[in-house]
């Protein structure tokens, strides 16, 4: 254990506290006594023990909003995707959110989605994506993924519409803008499960048509996709 004078030295004290938290030697029970030992922990320092103490990181994080260390993007995304955090922590932390800006950055959203449709808010859900002012592929992904896990075809049909492209073009069938992003192979793939989880057969052949279109079938995942859906849907004659 470190002396005191030492554990000061923030470079030394955050590799010790990095090999002692997050290394596949980590010793958890160490880790927690050298982060006591740390008079006035920094940021970088409260992260890595949240990382660590995944379901147990409130408590830590509490300490860290007493010490008035202002807490980042880091710390919400880590809280929300390794805490497993109760629906109520959740609500606080997103006011907190909401309060410090961090709204804004699209790992924090991508997680707030994720944890709130773990708990069936899916109404919640959407306006939190709607807040977002950056919504990237994944913050896409988690909200449709979401929706299909919940069997709300519908809604994630909706979301899968107006998926943004960078050339801002328009598919000609149904309409889908494009002026941002494209829809990934993974939220693809994540949608053709949805649809022969539930019978979907109508949204995966529209699936289907898009992909044709875009040229994404060359994707093993996404090839995958359409032999389960239609050998689910038992569509034997018809070929992805």
């Amino acid at each position: 254990m470190p002396s005191p004078p030492l554990a000061r030295f923030t470079f030394i004290s955050s590799k010790l506290l990095a090999f002692c938290a997050l290394s596949p030697h980590a010793d958890l029970r160490y880790a927690h006594t050298l982060f006591s030992c740390i008079p006035f922990p920094p940021l970088f320092h409260y992260n890595t023990i949240i990382a660590a103490f995944s379901r147990r990181s409130s408590s830590p994080f509490l300490r860290m909003l007493n010490d008035i260390v202002r807490p980042n993007a880091c710390t919400f995304t880590l809280l929300l995707s390794k805490a497993s955090p109760s629906l109520s922590f959740i609500q606080q932390l997103y006011s907190l959110i909401l309060r410090l800006g961090h709204l804004v950055n699209p790992y924090v959203a991508t997680s707030l989605v994720a944890t709130y449709f773990n708990h069936a808010c899916t109404r919640v859900v959407r306006r939190v994506f709607n807040k977002s002012p950056n919504k990237n592929v994944a913050c896409c992904t988690s909200l449709l993924t979401g929706y299909c896990n919940n069997s709300l075809v519908y809604e994630a049909r909706k979301v899968f519409e107006v998926i943004p492209d960078k050339k801002r073009r328009v598919v000609q069938r149904n309409g889908l803008w494009l002026h941002q992003k494209r829809p990934n192979n993974s939220l693809l793939a994540s949608v053709l499960s949805a649809c022969a989880a539930i019978s979907a057969f109508e949204e995966g052949k529209w699936i289907h048509s898009y992909v044709h279109r875009n040229g994404e079938l060359e994707y093993h995942e996404v090839e995958l996709g359409f032999t389960l859906m239609y050998y689910k849907l038992h569509e034997p004659n018809q070929e992805p």
